[in-house]
């Protein structure tokens, strides 16, 4: 039997270096003993969750502020050389300190391609959305915005090969649509900084989790929540997770998390490694699943899920 219960409270928890805040808006929210949810459970969002829910997060860290900026770049090709999908390159050139090859100017690709002989490869890009046969849009794998692209005529074409080859034929150097999970040679870009940089100080960085309502695939939710200026939901430590896990449970809900081409190798949305992932006891066990989901029915909760199916999420915001 079903039974309802108003929530309408804020509270607040101090620690030595962190102060955790968490309120709702007064609701009735129901409460009642049920099987753990199934997708046909989610297919549609539940009144009481049109309100958008938001916990926060404020810890002390450690910044350096007031910096000014210089990069040198450059693109080296390994001695092994070896041929890779996308994501399992990335994660090679990651390993080495840098990216796969993306370009943030024609200068640089100038550069890249009068020092290489040519060949067919990756490219650090990979489509997060489309709205048309003529409107795809891309990021690159450090997470940045996409400031130069040179596809081929006619590209790209399909909007379910969202990563970037470079094939060149004779004289011609132009860019195509291609599938991510196909093996091909690649080149990491290397960015070296220099900073000015003025002495460290502490400030606190505050993280704020807010729920969206509707439901979208796991690429789509994250670049929704990058036009809010934010990213798909993610934990750095496990004080983040049980304060997130303090809001509304809603069934099936992706995170920002995604397996390259090494078995259980997770990478964020922002491009680094995952420092914090809370697996139930057999997961992740699929690898035709490289994205993860909370799924509420689980204690223990993420699970690996495919990336395109319609899902809960929610937004991480960092100031």
């Amino acid at each position: 039997m079903a039974t309802s219960q108003s929530i309408g409270a804020t509270t607040s928890i101090s620690t030595a270096n962190a102060t955790i805040t968490f309120s709702t808006r007064n609701m009735m929210i129901p409460t009642t003993t049920m099987m753990p949810p199934t997708p046909a459970m989610i297919s549609t969002t539940p009144s009481f969750l049109k309100t958008k829910i938001t916990t926060t997060i404020i810890v002390t860290t450690t910044t350096t502020l007031e910096t000014t900026r210089k990069a040198r770049v450059w693109f080296e090709r390994t001695q092994e050389d070896p041929s890779l999908t996308m994501e399992g390159a990335e994660l090679f050139c990651q390993d080495r300190g840098g990216h796969l090859a993306f370009f943030r100017t024609k200068e640089e690709y100038d550069v890249y391609v009068d020092q290489f002989s040519p060949r067919w490869e990756h490219l650090g890009y990979r489509q997060v959305t489309w709205k048309s046969s003529s409107e795809y849009f891309y990021r690159n794998t450090d997470g940045s915005n996409t400031t130069f692209l040179q596809f081929g005529v006619g590209q790209p074409n399909v909007y379910y090969a969202p990563c970037i080859l470079n094939y060149w034929y004779a004289s011609s150097k132009q860019w195509a649509a291609y599938y991510c999970y196909t093996l091909r040679k690649f080149t990491c870009r290397f960015e070296e900084n220099f900073d000015a940089q003025i002495e460290p100080t502490k400030r606190p960085k505050k993280v704020t989790f807010v729920q969206q309502d509707g439901l979208s695939t796991m690429e789509l939710a994250e670049f929704k929540c990058n036009q809010q200026g934010g990213n798909l939901v993610f934990f750095d430590n496990e004080e983040e997770w049980n304060e997130f896990m303090k809001l509304p449970q809603r069934g099936f809900e992706y995170i920002g998390v995604r397996e390259g081409s090494n078995a259980k190798q997770y990478s964020t949305v922002t491009g680094n490694r995952s420092p914090f992932l809370k697996w139930y006891g057999y997961e992740p066990n699929d690898p035709a699943h490289p994205c993860v989901f909370i799924n509420y029915g689980l204690p223990g909760h993420l699970a690996d899920f495919v990336c395109y199916d319609q899902l809960h999420y929610s937004c991480r915001f960092e100031t």
